[in-house]
């Protein structure tokens, strides 16, 4: 009751056309006004921005009394700690006859991130019995700006409505189902009973893996600790208890023709949840600024997002990042894409799996590798790319520097180039990565027996399974289909 007085104590009269068609209420805020105008849209031209100045504001809506309805709509608050994201929220509710206190028939936007991107919501809800006019009010006591799109509230009849308050009630994942013929068996239970959705939940911790810590700038999990410095860069990594890292991460950039230096800003904390934990923060310089969105899983897996942001159009002349290994943790390397033509693996300069050449300097390269795994005996640091979307120069063939292993004092360091000749930026651009210390979970009982090669798991599957299979890769010298 409380809150709701303060919500009506502090209202903005900010009112904006609602276009109704029929039974569905749409907010599209195409209407270009100096109330609602902002270029920033999900969709369309326009979207409804909302300065975060400590006051909230409202939305006239055109809903019926005692009547259910489903919401929906693309949601965006700019980059801050998840704690004040969840305190950032809408309402949408009326006031009884002659009353003072404000009725509340749905709230979201408390699990939309303020991460800067947009984000959907979405409910129902059953409106009051009597009252007056209904309003979409805006929830924001911070100075955090937020927008709204593509707002639809739609009216559900009495089988609709029960349908959907029952879906809301229900604990079971709903399930894409692919699909599938007459001919397919109906018995096949993966048909119709899809799994593995609930994954994608952020407090999902799949066994024998255990909830992500997070303290200060450290995250632990299963064997290994992550610290990031004000980059979000790896700063330590410790493996089964033992540093793992000779120095900090290092990254470089030339901006038309100066080296630059980045001034770090506010970092946050835009997600801690028992699977995933997501760091961002913003540097500035004279011509560029950058943003590393640094996201671990508790598997152990990092995604790093490195972001230019230029002002207007500048030209990049190199960036380049580097992990450094003390040279007793780097005696092995593993990477994909080693077979050339049909040659065996057993041929060193082919094989992805061997010891790293000895030598001083620069002891391997290469253009661009999906994968790159520096390591010793029991402990390791993968590097991963889906692509090498953005690197320059894009032709391979032209590519001097792309991916080096150098070893120089003791250390040996994994040198990334993904932009060794100019580029020009002029909006926003993005380069992502993946980390992974190893080893990711503890050995499970009988490890030694897995085989995983051709032989004995394909050309022998009749006799040591009963059945035929169909090889779709192998590791050897071959592929086969």
């Amino acid at each position: 009751m409380k809150k709701s007085l303060f919500i009506a104590a502090f209202v903005v009269p900010v009112l904006l056309s609602a276009q109704q068609q029929g039974s569905i209420v749409k907010l599209d805020f195409e209407e270009k006004s100096s109330l609602n105008a902002a270029e920033e849209p999900f969709n369309g031209k326009y979207c409804y921005k909302f300065p975060g100045k400590g006051k909230n504001g409202d939305i006239a809506l055109p809903l019926k009394n005692n009547t259910s309805y489903r919401i929906s709509g693309m949601m965006r608050k700019d980059v801050c700690h998840f704690k004040k994201a969840a305190g950032i929220t809408f309402s949408v509710g009326n006031y009884a006859p002659a009353g003072k206190s404000f009725r509340v028939c749905y709230t979201g936007g408390k699990n939309v991130y303020g991460d800067g991107k947009w984000n959907k919501f979405s409910g129902v809800f059953t409106t009051n019995a009597d009252g007056g006019a209904y309003k979409l009010v805006v929830n924001n006591d911070t100075i955090v700006d937020i927008w709204f799109d593509a707002v639809t509230i739609e009216e559900l009849d009495k089988a609709a409505a029960a349908k959907a308050f029952a879906a809301k009630k229900s604990t079971k994942v709903v399930r894409p189902v692919p699909p599938f013929t007459q001919k397919d068996s109906q018995k096949e239970d993966w048909l119709t009973n899809r799994r593995g959705i609930e994954a994608l939940d952020d407090d999902f911790i799949l066994p024998p893996f255990s909830p992500i810590k997070l303290s200060g700038k450290t995250t632990s999990v299963w064997g290994r600790d992550y610290t990031f410095d004000e980059f979000n860069l790896l700063e330590n990594v410790k493996i089964l208890g033992e540093n793992f890292l000779a120095k900090p991460m290092e990254f470089s950039a030339v901006v038309n023709g100066k080296k630059v230096s980045f001034k770090t800003g506010k970092n946050f904390i835009l997600r801690e949840n028992k699977g995933v934990v997501e760091f961002l923060t913003r540097a500035k310089s004279e011509n560029v600024d950058i943003e590393v969105r640094s996201t671990i899983e508790y598997d152990g897996m990092i995604k790093v997002d490195f972001s230019f942001i230029p002002k207007g159009t500048v030209q990049v002349d190199k960036f380049q990042y580097s992990i450094t290994y003390p040279e007793k943790y780097a005696k092995f390397i593993h990477y994909t894409g080693a077979r050339d033509g049909g040659y065996s693996l057993n041929i060193p300069r082919l094989s992805n799996t061997r010891r790293l050449p000895e030598g001083k300097g620069t002891i391997w390269k290469s253009p661009f590798k999906i994968l790159v795994w520096l390591g010793s005996y029991d402990r390791g640091l993968l590097w991963f790319a889906e692509s090498e979307q953005y690197w320059s120069p894009h032709d391979r063939s032209k590519r001097k520097e792309g991916m080096a292993v150098i070893r120089k004092n003791g250390e040996v360091k994994l040198q990334i180039t993904p932009v060794s000749e100019p580029r020009l930026f002029s909006k926003k651009t993005t380069y992502t990565f993946g980390l992974m210390a190893t080893p990711v979970r503890p050995r499970t009982p009988g490890w030694r027996n897995t085989d995983m090669n051709y032989e004995n798991l394909a050309a022998n599957a009749k006799r040591i399974s009963g059945a035929a299979t169909n090889v779709i890769y192998s590791s050897g010298s071959y592929d086969y289909k």
